[in-house]
Parts: C-alpha cells; structure tokens; sequence
C-alpha cells in the first residue's frame, strides 16, 4: 500500500492546520476542508483512506457527511473528532457509521495516527473477511458441483481442490474470527486458527481434545450439531464461548459446509459491541431517571410557588372590590398583571414538561372563539396602550359562535401569540385575523393569524424559535426578556390538535404568525341560568344555607376562602390538618368538603379515603381538591383517591363557581334520588 491519505473535515482552521501537520509529519498525505459540502467533494475527487470528521459545522454538518460516505464507500473508516460530548451525539454518529470517536480538544495528536491505524487495520480485516467468507462459499459450492459432474477430470479436480485448500489455509490463519473445522458425525474438533485459541483462551491441544458443543453454548434451546445435512451457510446467531479462566466471550456464529461430513464454525467476537450496547442502555436508564426527578422537582417548585401564589391573588381581588383610589388601582393592577405573568411561566414550564413526557391530553367542551380571543386580548391592553400600537381584531362572520374543542389550550396559543407580538413590536401595528378556511362533515378548519410590524426574525433563525428555552438574544444584556417557552408550546400544542403553523418574517420589517387547527361542528346546549354562588342573594333566596368544611393548614388560604365566601349562604367550618377533619365528618353533616393535599399529619388522598370508608354511616358528602400540586396526572389521583372536583392554586373564582356548582347538583340529585 503506498502513501495512506487522510480527508480532515473541521470548520476551525487551527484544528485542520494542526491535524495535518500532525499527519504529514508521520508520512501521511493530508487533505483538508473547511465544511461539509467541500469536504464531500473532497472526498469523491481524492478517494482518501481515511476521514477524520467534526460533526457541528454550517449548512451541511458531520452527520450528512457521515451518511454520504457510508452509502457511497462504507469501507472507508470515519473517526469523529468533536467538541459534543452528549451521548445522544456520540450514538447518532456510531449508528450512521462512524469507526470511533475521540472528544476535542485532543491533548495527545498521536492518538490521531493511532485511531487512524486502527481503523485501517480494522478495514483490511474486515476486507480479507469478506474475502474469506465470499471465497469459501463460492469455492465448496463449485467444488462440490465439478465433483458431481465430472468424475472423469478427478485428477483436475483434485488439483483444484489442493490449490483450494492451499488458499482457504492462508485465510484461515489471517482472520480475526476464530474459525473450527468441525467433524459433523462426533463433534469433533479438528482443527482451529490462532484467532479461535486466542478468542476461547484454550490452547489448540486442548481444543482438538474437545467436541464443539462443549465449547459453544447458546442461548434458550440447545443445537444438534451432528444432525446438520444442509449444503448451505447457517447463521445461528449469538452464542457464548467458553473460557479457562471462567470469562465468557459473545460472539455471532456461521457454520459453512466444507466437504459432506466436516464444517467450518466461524465465530465473531462481539463481546466489545455488547459492553457498549450495555453501557448505552444503562446511559439510558440514566437519562430518564434524571428525566423522573426533574417532572417531581417541577411538581414539587410548582406546589410551593402556588401556594403563595393563592394568597396574593386571591387578596389581589378583593383588594379589588374594595374602596381604592385611582393611584391604588394602579398598584393593585400591577400586582395582578405581575402575579398572572409568573403563573403563566410556572404553567409554561410544566407544560414544556408535560410535552416532554406525551402526557398532555386534550379535553372537549364548547367554548366561544370571539370570547376566547377577546378574553386573551385584554390582558394586554395596558401595555398595547402604553406602546401607543394600532391593534386590531378581525374576526370574520362565517365562524359559528360555539366550536368544539380545549378552550383551555386554545387560550393559552392565542394569548402565547398576542404576548410574542407585543414584546417585539415597539411602534406600529399588531393585527388578529381568524377565518373559516373550509368546512367537512362533521369538522370546521378556522385559520388564525397574529401579524405585527416589530423586530422580525432572520431567516436562518425561524426555526430557532420554537426550540423550547431559547431566545434569538440570549445575551445577559437582552432587550426583551422572557423564559423562551411560549413559542416552543405553542407550536408542540397546534400539531397535538392536528394543525399546523407557519412564519413569515422580514428583518425591521415585521412577522406574521399563521395557525390552522381543526374543530368539531359544536351543538349548542339551551341556555341555563348561572347563579353567583360565593355571592348573597342567589342561595338565600331558596333558603338554603351549605355548610362547608374547609381543610387547609396554609392560614393566607384559610383567610382567602372564608372572604370568597359570604355568610349570608354559608356556614364554613375550619381545620387544619387530618385529623381534625375527620372528628369534624364524625359529628357534623357537611354539604361540602373543601380538601388540600398537603397537610401536616396525613395528606389529602388519605382524609379523602377515609371519609369514604365511613360512608356506611353518613350519607357521601362532595369532596373539592383544592391544591398547588397541578402535575399532568395529579388530577386523576385525586379523582381516583374519592374526591369529586379539582382546583389548582391560586384559585381563581371562576373555577371554584363551576366546581361548587357541580358539588350542589350532586347534592339536588341525591335529593331528587
């Protein structure tokens, strides 16, 4: 072989330099490329031996590169030489067909040559193999016909088969696959090559003295060797080979016919494939260990921030209803405004989580999208006028008023929508569009646009924006802040409902965000008549008084709740941990029980389970989960646990209206029943 040639592919021109210096300096011919596209060239133009590869490059990175080669020249070994060191990198580039990788920066360049010689060692093995295995099959499949055919050219023949055998020898003792010439009618071993002693760990005396299924154990069932009348290659997969010194090697078998009574067993050792399939499993179990206490670390931040949470806006709307002055409106707006931004961040990160983990599912209800849209406009109203922009909603006529659909999630994609284009429009105009593009049986496509005439976004960065946790600006010194959520759940809860989003953007020109999303045609309910619950007035006019038990240990949520409700239509009760509740259940009848989770000396689930279990003496009683812990499956486990309906923190008034009203016509049908 004459002067080995080495293709470095890298886009830092130090690294390249040093490489080839380092390679020429040993006798190699280098060649470098500064990227993937000219690397390829490169490499269909020279027809090196060898690739060292760096895999993050622009445009075309190491990956394709990686890809290209296999296909059009797999013998040619890659060595992936690059700064990532994630182990979903390294995997990727060894499943595309990468030789090796060594991690930059490289402190010892000699480890280059090495690698390199390695890999081409590995090639002219892997070569003479093929050759090996190709010329076996071809050579005892042709002699084995001239010796049927002709019988008068047995002199040939046997010439043939001298000079056959003179060149299966020389590949016999060159492979590095143990190979063992077996005797079909015993088992006995006849012969074997130095690969096959090395391999085993016996010496070959001590093998000649073995029958082959002493040496070979497989997996499950036991194979008859002696009973093998096929003329054909078969391949019996994995196997173990056996060791003195008590080591097992794993290796992939190939029995070859040599003449009607005698085989070849040709054995791969695979026992440093499997060590590293086994160290990627157990990187794997490690990654999504990682993965399960960082969704209860989320759990856990998302209860302790809710609980707090809960008092300051739940005050915050009182503080409303009460007697202010122009300028304390103001600071209560603020502190609303403020709080609702942080519940939205909090509810972004557990949504990114939710996402990571398949586990958001979506509900069906009717809502009104005019509503929907109006509702998440106004939250932003303040800041729209204090920009001075032009915003503008149009919504076209054809879209019926009561579609099918998680309002919920709907809300939140238009509200992430609206809030992108007011943080990145300083002057101009911010435009909502929503139409019905078309109309199927039993479904309605609607389009909804957000258009504004901020920042825009530069075309090789569109794709950056829904990355979850990333900003186009990520410098300490950003103009605008934010998590870099929005966009990234936005996107990830469109295509869970079936549609699909597009970007259109102009640098200094403006951007124009377009969803597509179906819903189901919605029948509308009659109409019913909503009673304002937590006010005086509806339930005093039927006479009725509800008693409530209120279990909760945080005292600014006891205070909360015993302002929401009046005493015109309630007589609330309070204790505040387990306990307590319970004697109270024993002695007291309760149209209501108000439960949280966490609680000092048994959680919620536990007092729940228990008050059920008591039921053979008091009638059921509506149970509310009213808790911080708002985890994708948190509400099912209550639900599961007994209780009736659920409440994240900080409660807001709607929620607990719907929630109370539901528990009073549970009450009305065991009544009726």
């Amino acid at each position: 072989m004459g002067q080995i040639k080495v293709l470095i592919i890298d886009d830092d021109e130090a690294v390249r330099d040093s490489f080839r210096a380092h390679f020429e300096d040993s006798g190699y011919k280098a060649i470098s490329a500064s990227d993937g596209a000219s690397g390829i060239k490169l490499f269909s133009l020279e027809k090196p031996d060898a690739v060292l590869l760096d895999l993050r490059m622009p445009e075309v990175n190491g990956f394709d590169v990686l890809a290209y080669i296999g296909r059009v020249s797999s013998d040619v070994p890659v060595v992936v030489v690059s700064g990532t060191g994630q182990i979903k990198d390294v995997v990727e580039a060894l499943r595309i067909g990468a030789w090796d990788y060594i991690l930059k920066p490289v402190e010892d360049l000699s480890m280059l040559i090495y690698r390199v010689e390695k890999s081409l060692e590995k090639v002219a093995l892997i070569r003479e193999n093929r050759e090996y295995q190709k010329g076996l099959e071809e050579e005892v499949a042709r002699r084995t016909y001239e010796l049927n055919e002709t019988n008068a050219n047995l002199a040939e023949t046997n010439e043939k088969l001298r000079q056959s055998e003179a060149k299966y020898r020389i590949l016999f003792e060159r492979t590095n696959n143990a190979v063992f010439l077996v005797n079909s009618s015993d088992g006995r071993i006849l012969q074997c090559n130095e690969s096959a002693q090395t391999i085993s760990g016996f010496s070959e005396r001590e093998i000649k003295e073995m029958r082959i299924e002493k040496l070979i154990k497989f997996y499950g069932e036991e194979k008859n060797f002696l009973n093998l009348n096929s003329a054909q290659t078969v391949n019996f997969g994995e196997i173990e080979l056996m060791n003195p010194s008590g080591d097992i090697r794993k290796a992939v078998l190939t029995i070859i016919p040599y003449t009607a009574d005698k085989y070849y067993f040709i054995a791969e050792d695979i026992t440093e494939i499997k060590k590293v399939e086994s160290e990627l499993i157990n990187a794997k179990e490690t990654a999504e260990k990682a993965n399960q206490i960082k969704t209860q670390f989320l759990a856990n931040m998302s209860h302790e921030i809710r609980t707090p949470m809960n008092g300051i806006l739940g005050f915050t709307s009182l503080l409303e209803d009460s007697k202010l002055d122009n300028r304390q409106n103001e600071w209560v707006r603020i502190i609303k405004s403020s709080c609702e931004k942080l519940l939205n961040i909090i509810n972004d990160i557990l949504d990114v989580s939710k996402i990571e983990n398949n586990e958001i599912s979506l509900s069906s209800e009717l809502f009104n999208l005019r509503e929907i849209i109006k509702e998440s406009s106004t939250m932003f109203l303040k800041e729209i006028e204090d920009k001075r922009l032009d915003f503008k909603i149009d919504i076209e006529e054809n879209i019926p008023q009561s579609l099918a659909g998680d309002s919920v999630r709907v809300r939140q994609i238009i509200r992430n929508l609206i809030s992108n284009s007011v943080k990145f429009t300083e002057k101009g105009y911010i435009i909502l569009k929503a139409s019905l593009l078309k109309t199927d049986e039993g479904c309605l496509r609607i389009a909804i646009s957000v258009e504004d005439s901020g920042v825009g976004i530069e075309k090789t960065q569109i794709s950056d924006i829904f990355k979850a946790f990333t900003q186009l600006d990520m410098t300490l010194s950003k103009k605008y802040q934010g998590a870099g959520l929005g966009l990234s759940i936005v996107k990830k809860l469109v295509e869970l409902m079936g549609g699909k989003i597009e970007v259109i953007s102009e640098v200094n020109v403006g951007s124009k965000f377009s969803i597509e999303i179906p819903f189901k045609n919605a029948i509308v309910p009659k109409k019913f008549t909503e009673y304002n619950f937590l006010c005086s007035g509806a339930c005093t006019a039927s006479g009725k008084k509800y008693n409530i038990l209120v279990v909760e240990d945080d005292t600014i949520g006891t205070f909360l709740l015993a302002n929401l409700f009046c005493s015109g239509c309630y007589k609330l009760d309070f204790v505040s941990n387990g306990k307590k509740a319970l004697a109270k259940v024993e002695k007291n009848y309760y149209d209501i029980i108000i439960m949280d989770i966490q609680l000092p000396d048994m959680d919620g689930t536990e007092v729940t389970k228990r008050i059920r279990a008591m039921e053979r003496k008091i009638s059921k009683v509506p149970i509310i989960a009213v808790t911080a812990y708002a985890m994708s499956d948190d509400e099912q486990n209550f639900i599961d646990a007994g209780m009736d309906e659920y409440i994240a923190k900080p409660i807001k008034v709607p929620k607990l209206l719907e929630a109370i009203k539901k528990c009073i016509g549970k009450l009305k049908d065991n009544l009726d029943g």
